[in-house]
This record gives C-alpha cells, sequence and structure tokens, in this order.
C-alpha cells in the first residue's frame, strides 16, 4: 500500500443518483465498487470530497456508497474510521455517511451475535 488518494465525488459523477447500478449511471453502487473500495484496498489513507455536484445527496446513494462498505464488501467500521475521511462544505452529508457506516457496523454485529 502507499501513502494516499483524494477522490472527488464531481470527477465520478455531477449528478450521482439511486443506491443500485439497476437504478442508472453512477449510483452508490458504483461509486462504491469501482472507485472507493479500489483506493481503500490500494491506499493507506482515503479522502473522498462531496463537493461540487449538481444535486443533492440522496439517502439511498449515500448508504449504499458507505453503509456498503460495511454491510456488502465487509470492511470493518475500524479499518474506516482509521483510513477514510468524508468532506464536505455541507456537514450534514458528512455526518450522513458516518451514520449510515455506524448503522452497518451496528447491524453486523448485531447479527454476528444472533448467528452464535
Amino acid at each position: 500500500m502507499s501513502n494516499s488518494n483524494i477522490i472527488y465525488l464531481k470527477d465520478f459523477s455531477l449528478i450521482p443518483f439511486g443506491r443500485y447500478k439497476s437504478d442508472g449511471p453512477h449510483s452508490g453502487e458504483e461509486f462504491r465498487k469501482d472507485r472507493l473500495l479500489n483506493a481503500l484496498n490500494e491506499f493507506d489513507k482515503v479522502t473522498v470530497i462531496l463537493d461540487d455536484i449538481e444535486v443533492e445527496l440522496s439517502s439511498s446513494f449515500l448508504e449504499e456508497t458507505f453503509g456498503g462498505l460495511i454491510r456488502v464488501e465487509g470492511l470493518t467500521y475500524d479499518k474506516l474510521r482509521e483510513n477514510l475521511t468524508i468532506e464536505s462544505a455541507d456537514s450534514y452529508d458528512v455526518d450522513r455517511a458516518w451514520r449510515y457506516i455506524k448503522e452497518a457496523a451496528s447491524n453486523q454485529q448485531g447479527s454476528a451475535a444472533i448467528n452464535r
């Protein structure tokens, strides 16, 4: 692994939308799988900049992108806290992204406890 990487959401799409690839181009699933996951596997530190897009970020896009890192990709909350930074002029988007990560981690821990 090498140092760090910055991912600008605007370079992915000015109009990111939807949860799944089946919802159309520029979905949360596509951003997570094609951009974010690759960066997290390649770099020690990854910063995602959510600014300068033309739409308000939907909950489905943010949850699939960030919650999906734990729920689908199997990353841990601790790894994300250590390796991922999310930035935006709108702190609400950052708060929502981390809330989805925390919810996915909480659900994952609950499932693990149930499956013991």
